[in-house]
């Protein structure tokens, strides 16, 4: 017989429609590791910017992070996961432009975990991930504007980055952490542009974690919450760095601007199908393509979607 906790937690992952019982102990580890990939979300407005920011984006209409997990099926003990992945800004200027669009898309391949078809035990396993990502805006122009400043409007950003993480789903109370991640990324220098070099990442190391609570709890509410924590440890040498002779000052990076920080939160009830309320924050420097010299402290509010 399940505690009532483990129910909570194996049932309420991303507002599974049947009712928290026992069954819930019989999705396999495959089914568990697929439910803490990234979800869709789209949000309204540039959001709620605190003190602390530049490069305010007052005038965004919709953010969206589309994903789309697509199975690659590699044998019992193994997976892989292809997703296309697009981020979206869409402004409020005449005929709406979507400026500079986020193309990720990725290829993970999940290991370590043993047998995808064997129900996961209560207390938890550990698995592994091995991904490969591109990042670019779909952008032809100069990196730099004829002031020398960044050209956000059309100049080319492009890298690719190989992640390799140490995942574990945990057997954790209804408000504890059910799922925790630690990866160390790496940007080896393949088709990246060369203004890059000492504003942006290199390599850094990632923490991410979720809890979440059942939804038969706090009136029908299914709740989760997700932590991302990352530290710069090579690349941003400097915040921002002008195209030389403009003339223009060099903002060297401290300690605190290697640490990026983004919490989410998202709330939804079973009879609603898979959108959720969602609720993020941002604090650090910006996750879009060119515009990574922006930084952020801001709330931005939306509804996000099951990954699946």
């Amino acid at each position: 017989m399940l505690s009532r906790y483990a129910q909570l937690v194996l049932g309420a992952i991303w507002m599974t429609p049947c009712p928290v019982t026992a069954q819930a102990t019989q999705d396999t580890r495959r089914d568990l590791i697929e439910r803490y990939l990234d979800a869709s979300y789209v949000t309204i407005s540039g959001g709620i910017n605190l003190p602390g920011g530049y490069g305010r984006i007052d005038d965004l209409l919709v953010e969206a992070d589309i994903n789309q997990h697509l199975h690659v099926n590699t044998g019992r003990t193994t997976f892989i996961k292809v997703n296309p992945r697009v981020r979206l800004r869409m402004f409020t200027e005449p005929s709406s432009p979507v400026r500079t669009p986020s193309f990720m898309p990725n290829a993970t391949l999940f290991f370590g975990f043993g047998d995808a078809n064997t129900p996961a035990p209560l207390r938890g396993f550990t698995y592994y991930s091995l991904q490969l990502s591109h990042h670019s805006n779909g952008q032809a122009g100069d990196f730099y504007a004829a002031d020398g400043s960044i050209n956000t409007e059309s100049g080319s950003f492009s890298t690719n980055w190989i992640a390799f993480a140490v995942n574990r789903v945990w057997n954790t109370g209804p408000l504890s952490q059910a799922w925790t991640r630690m990866g160390l990324v790496w940007h080896p220098g393949i088709n990246r542009a060369d203004e890059l070099d000492d504003q942006y990442e290199e390599v850094k190391l990632e923490l991410s974690t979720s809890s979440v609570r059942g939804f038969q709890q706090l009136a029908g509410l299914s709740l989760e919450f997700r932590a991302y924590v990352s530290y710069v440890l090579s690349g941003r040498t400097y915040n921002m760095l002008p195209e030389p002779g403009s003339g223009l000052p060099a903002e060297r990076a401290t300690v605190g601007d290697r640490v990026d920080v983004r919490l989410s939160l998202s709330a939804g009830r079973s009879e609603f199908g898979d959108l959720r309320l969602y609720l993020k924050y941002d604090h650090g420097f910006d996750y879009y393509n060119i515009n990574f010299w922006r930084r952020l402290r801001r709330f931005q509010f939306g509804i996000a979607g099951d990954p699946f």
